[in-house]
């Protein structure tokens, strides 16, 4: 398995069903989604468990629902995509392209769009760049 894409979700079954459709519109043999549900009080975990590998634990945070993620995954390359976002759909095939073995860590544009306003709001733009580590070296980004 290619890429492994890790979903944490609390209390997001308003937009789950979108987020995970988004995943898997270029769905194939090297991908696989999967979704932790951080103890939601909603109807998250019932949602995704219909689509996707869906764990279950206590409320314990994202960054935990994360950590458990990276236990399950099976993919070479991991993509953290959270609850209430989308993947453009094009943008499974282009990081596919790029995990090719020679880089420990892909980084690549987002966008923030507010569909009340049905417009872009913010576009963040940097040429998409890869990282590969020699050493032990500190890198601050976002997740």
């Amino acid at each position: 398995m290619k890429l492994s894409i890790v979903i944490p979700a609390y209390n997001t079954e308003k937009f789950i069903d979108a987020c995970i459709n988004s995943c898997l519109m270029y769905r194939n043999s090297e991908v696989e989604v999967i979704v932790i549900d951080d103890g939601s009080t909603d109807k998250t975990f019932n949602r995704s468990s219909l689509f996707t590998t869906t764990y279950h634990q206590e409320h314990k945070g994202v960054s935990r629902a994360r950590n458990l993620g990276l236990d399950k995954a099976q993919g070479d390359y991991i993509w953290f995509v959270d609850s209430d976002d989308l993947i453009n759909p094009d943008g499974l095939k282009h990081v596919l392209n790029r995990c090719d073995g020679k880089d420990n860590i892909i980084r690549f544009n987002h966008f923030r769009y507010y569909k009340h306003t049905d417009k872009l709001m913010r576009r963040f733009e940097q040429p998409p760049y890869r990282i590969w580590f020699h050493e032990r070296q500190f890198l601050w980004e976002v997740v």
